[in-house]
């Protein structure tokens, strides 16, 4: 006899909007409770803002190439190995944050930027394969809205238990939290695309990121979407990296720069409302308004006067901004692309992860190495800028 599980059993376990929300949210937590951490302890340990963007830099570049062999291992193992490892390269990574050396923080942050790639590369082509078109303008603002319960109370919890607790026990909830989504993932018994399954098995040799480089760049719908990414990320890399330095500096506390992150974050949370008005309006006013709004409230932080309240609340009001350019920019990738470039256009989109850490702190390096740390949002907020009026290129349609 069959027994018949509840909706809400069988919503989790079938894959679908519920079940790759949960799944995502779980993921996030254990990387959200890193966020403030990394950025203090490395700061700790350098000393200064201009060797902490030099090491950043560094780290970027190898997570980038490390990209590029990720189409060959989906290829070899597919795409199930592929984010079980990946999985596993975020719960490993605490445990060499937790050994506090240079080599073991540089080791640790890049095994936290590689796991990080290649589980968000395959679960976005999961929910391309499992959420139809006209469904991902909805499910995108509800997935970034529940992610905000990651990201909103990891970074604080993160702090918290580091500071309290001890060092050991944030990076070893962290790491079980992973392993945690591990295996919620495989109770989920996805199965790999079998058209993807059958090109990959068929092909004598796996495709390069490289060779489908000049194919995406040729679209102006894709290279948009990969700008718009750029843009978001831009913004985050900075406040997530240099909002809690900055605190420190005015003289604050490092709990202090965790409730900073968690509440940045937590403003995920307006996703749905934003989502709601895209869906109402378009998603083109949305991120134009988004992109605007986050580039002047930054641009206010670098002639901010020394209060920490009042710089808090104008980088809260700036990532209000950015959460409403995340709870749609995604949906100009994902409407764009082709169904049979599923997996290689997907591995060039999210090279704007890599570009976001790589090209601006390049920028900062330059700046700390002449100004104060304040020019970082100087020319954070310059940029978001240009990304709103990137914006103006999305069609009116969206």
């Amino acid at each position: 006899m069959l027994v018949r599980l509840p909706l809400n059993v069988r919503l989790l376990e079938a894959p679908g909007t519920v079940s790759f929300t949960v799944l995502s949210t779980v993921d996030c937590m254990s990387r959200a409770m890193l966020m403030a951490i990394i950025p203090l302890q490395a700061y700790a340990t350098l000393g200064n803002a201009r060797d902490l963007s030099i090491l950043y830099f560094v780290i970027a570049w190898g997570a980038f190439a490390g990209r590029f062999i990720i189409p060959k291992m989906i290829s070899k193992f597919r795409r199930r190995r592929m984010y079980s490892a990946g999985l596993l390269m975020l719960a490993f990574s605490p445990l060499m944050l937790g050994l506090d050396t240079l080599p073991t923080l540089a080791a640790g942050m890049f095994l936290r930027s590689f796991g990080a790639a290649c589980v968000n590369i395959t679960l976005n082509l999961y929910i391309m394969d499992y959420v139809a078109k006209q469904e991902l303008t909805r499910m995108e603002p509800f997935k970034y809205a529940f992610s905000g319960i990651a990201w909103g109370g990891g970074p604080l919890i993160g702090i918290l238990l580091f500071e309290h607790a001890g060092p050991w026990v944030a990076y070893g909830i962290a790491t079980g939290i992973s392993l945690l989504a591990l295996a919620f993932f495989w109770y989920m018994r996805i199965k790999d695309d079998p058209v993807v399954a059958k090109m990959t098995a068929a092909s004598p040799k796996p495709f390069s990121v490289l060779s489908y480089l000049p194919r995406f760049f040729k679209q102006p719908r894709l290279v948009l979407a990969w700008c718009l990414g750029l843009g978001r990320e831009t913004f985050w890399g900075a406040l997530i990296v240099y909002g809690p330095v900055l605190i420190v500096a005015k003289g604050g506390s490092q709990e202090l720069g965790g409730i900073l992150v968690s509440a940045a974050n937590g403003m995920m949370f307006a996703a749905l409302l934003f989502g709601w008005i895209g869906r109402k309006h378009g998603i083109r006013r949305v991120l134009i308004g988004g992109f605007a709004a986050a580039g002047l409230a930054t641009l206010a932080v670098a002639f901010a006067p020394d209060n920490i309240t009042f710089v808090i609340a104008l980088l809260l009001l700036a990532s209000i901004g950015i959460t409403a350019c995340d709870s749609c920019a995604n949906v100009t990738f994902m409407r764009a692309v082709k169904k049979r470039e599923h997996p290689e256009m997907t591995m060039v989109y999210s090279t704007y992860s890599d570009a976001s850490s790589i090209l601006p702190a390049a920028v900062y390096s330059g700046l700390l190495s002449v100004f104060p740390l304040v020019s970082v949002f100087l020319s954070t907020g310059a940029a978001m800028f240009g990304f709103a009026w990137i914006a103006r290129k999305v069609p009116r349609s969206m």
